[in-house]
């Protein structure tokens, strides 16, 4: 009985030794991944420099990483995916705009973009994954932010008694529905603000009623006694939607002359 387990002993050992390619614990294949690369979240001055506001809708666009790591000579896919799912969202290779799926290689610039969400306070996150590095690149939505109009009625800063002014901003964002359900509607503001509806006339600030969503609005506040110097004075303009209000702010500067 020894004698035969001995032979088979044998027998096996004998097999598998002439077996130069078999592996009792293969490794996993490998994943041809890039060095980590970073993107920062949208910010304001991304967009529009004299509306300073991610606006639904718009489309916002990161900044550009560069690809570095891959295995000399060789390719690593590249995809990206959106939360919430449906939003709309791409990324470029080297000025070249891809869906959703293709290959990168060392060197490439990436690029990535997405539409803005449909309302306010809300946010897209996309996410760029090469092998198996990843990085998102998120905006938010926020209200119409009316920048502060350089030229006054006079061309000048005002004194006291006179007005500070907004430039003059639409209603509603590039290909936004509208969310005002019924018209006409008149928007409520503080600080003794007023506004202008699609002019910028000095004279015509008396708070029209708002009769369409393609109106644009230009704000007018006035400076009294009261106003700080050299801070930052913010109005909200208030506009009823049908189940409540959508608020916008204007923030101005004045510096005392």
């Amino acid at each position: 009985m020894k004698k035969t387990a001995l032979v088979l002993l044998c027998i096996v050992v004998g097999a598998l030794s002439g077996c130069g390619n078999f592996e009792w614990f293969p490794s996993a294949p490998s994943v041809n991944n890039p060095s980590q690369f970073t993107f920062s979240p949208a910010t304001k001055q991304d967009v529009l420099p004299y509306v300073s506001a991610i606006q639904p809708f718009s489309v916002i666009s990161s900044g550009t990483i560069t690809v570095a790591g891959l295995t000399t000579g060789t390719t690593s896919s590249a995809s990206v995916t959106t939360v919430p799912s449906g939003a709309v969202s791409q990324f470029s290779i080297n000025g070249a705009w891809n869906p959703t799926s293709t290959t990168v290689q060392n060197g490439d610039i990436v690029k990535i973009r997405h539409n803005a969400a449909t309302s306010v306070n809300s946010t897209i996150t996309t996410t760029l994954s090469i092998g198996l590095i990843s990085s998102t690149f998120s905006s938010t939505t926020e209200p119409i932010l009316f920048a502060q109009n350089p030229v006054t009625g006079t061309g000048s800063v005002p004194s006291v008694g006179g007005f500070m002014y907004s430039t003059q901003q639409p209603i509603l964002s590039s290909g936004e529905t509208s969310w005002i359900t019924t018209f006409p509607t008149t928007a409520t503001l503080d600080n003794s603000a007023t506004y202008a509806i699609n002019t910028s006339s000095t004279t015509a600030f008396s708070s029209p009623p708002i009769t369409q969503s393609t109106d644009a609005i230009m704000i007018r506040v006035p400076v009294d006694a009261s106003t700080p110097v050299n801070t930052p004075v913010t109005t909200t303009i208030a506009i009823p939607t049908g189940s409540g209000t959508r608020n916008s702010y204007f923030t101005f500067t004045w510096n005392g002359q």
